[in-house]
């Protein structure tokens, strides 16, 4: 089936750079691409670009706070939506929030894709948050719902779908596996001085980078807690903290409190097309997440021959487990636990001061990180099988 004969009606109230790629490639590919959004806000201007896709946002006018949750009063305007525009597939995101009302709305054929921490975080109960005893048990009802009105799901990692079956029973053979990949052309190994470091002062430093937004399941709170331990052996040692998020005043006290500031550089959200500046002014990616899918952070940071130190949940298989064999291209140490906070600490600092301490594994593992991104995390290749998951989606459901 020719793409151009196949309308999708993209939901997503989220808007994030990932969006823009999905919709970019979509339109490249000669989709018939519509884009329905409750963003509570302006559409950033990189989505506006796209002049192949069809934009139709239905911007909060009350309650914008909480109209992220208010799923069930979207569900009429949304179904009317769909009226009109008659896609050949709706595809949802982010399961609890716009996969919900993708699922509400009835449409067929349904397209979920999760994002990752949607089924593999917020369906647990965590200590983080008090509320969280009260709130999850609901969010993994709404998730059990939405997986199993969904014709089929696409997952970004062997992790993210073992869960989609554990928690609705829902059949294997309606699952894919689609790893998202990175532009290549984009992000690939610098050359030369880096400015970055040329004006920071950091030519003779050991620099190590997080690119994770600062929100709470990220944890970047755990690298601001290694650092001193890392500084104690490593003295050169220095830190890019390139993110924004609710939590950003939180670590900014904790790394004056602990008299970080001169260590490390809050350089705010990096556009897209700026990242490959930044990795390639690093020694070391560091992402101290407990919970993930496949990270576009990390495989960005392989495709500029960076070497990692990453998390993996205790008694859990992550998303970073399929990308980082331990000791051969990379670190993995244990999550962030409350009642092994002192000793988890220690060994993720212990695992970055390894890296620090040896420049020929810095180079080895960064070389064989370069090699992986190019034979596994290619986007346009990926996106080929995930084309046919799209016309083979319509054609079933137009026999």
């Amino acid at each position: 089936m020719d793409p151009k004969k196949i309308k999708i009606c993209y939901l997503s109230s989220v808007l994030t750079v990932h969006d823009y790629r999905f919709l970019a490639e979509l339109a490249k590919r000669n989709f018939d691409v519509y884009l329905v959004t409750y963003f509570d806000g302006e559409i950033p201007g990189d989505i506006r670009s796209l002049d192949k896709v069809t934009i139709i946002h239905r911007r909060p006018k009350y309650f914008h706070r909480i109209q992220k949750y208010l799923f069930a009063a979207k569900a009429a305007d949304f179904r009317g939506i769909l009226k009109r525009i008659r896609p050949d597939i709706l595809q949802g995101g982010w399961v609890w929030k716009d996969g919900f009302l993708a699922a509400l709305s009835g449409f067929h054929p349904f397209l979920l894709m999760p994002w990752g921490s949607d089924i593999l975080e917020h369906t647990r109960s965590t200590k983080r948050w008090p509320l969280s005893r009260l709130v999850w048990p609901v969010c993994r009802w709404i998730v059990k719902y939405t997986i199993k009105r969904a014709d089929r799901v696409v997952c970004d990692c062997e992790k993210v779908k073992d869960r989609v079956m554990e928690l609705a029973g829902y059949p294997e053979d309606k699952v894919d596996i689609f790893r998202w990949g990175i532009d290549l052309d984009k992000f690939k190994l610098g050359d030369g001085v880096s400015e970055i470091r040329r004006e920071a002062g950091w030519e003779s430093n050991k620099v190590l980078i997080s690119t994770r937004l600062f929100y709470g399941e990220y944890e970047i709170e755990r690298l601001i807690e290694a650092l001193p331990l890392i500084i104690e052996s490593e003295p050169s040692v220095r830190v890019i903290l390139a993110g924004e998020g609710p939590e950003e005043d939180r670590l900014r006290r904790m790394v004056k409190d602990k008299n970080l500031e001169g260590f490390v550089r809050f350089v705010g959200k990096i556009p897209n097309p700026e990242m490959p500046d930044y990795l390639n002014a690093a020694d070391i990616y560091v992402s101290s997440t407990g919970t993930d899918g496949t990270s576009i952070s990390l495989l960005e940071a392989f495709a500029c021959g960076l070497p990692a130190v990453a998390s993996e949940a205790s008694g859990q298989v992550s998303g970073n487990n399929e990308w980082i064999q331990d000791g051969v291209n990379g670190f993995l140490a244990l999550a962030k636990d409350t009642e092994k906070f002192s000793e988890n600490t220690e060994k993720f600092a212990e695992k970055i001061i390894t890296l620090l301490r040896n420049p020929d594994m810095r180079k080895k593992m960064g070389d064989r990180n370069l090699q992986i991104a190019k034979d596994r995390a290619n986007w346009r290749k990926n996106f080929n099988e995930l084309e046919r998951t799209y016309i083979r989606l319509a054609e079933d459901y137009r026999e």
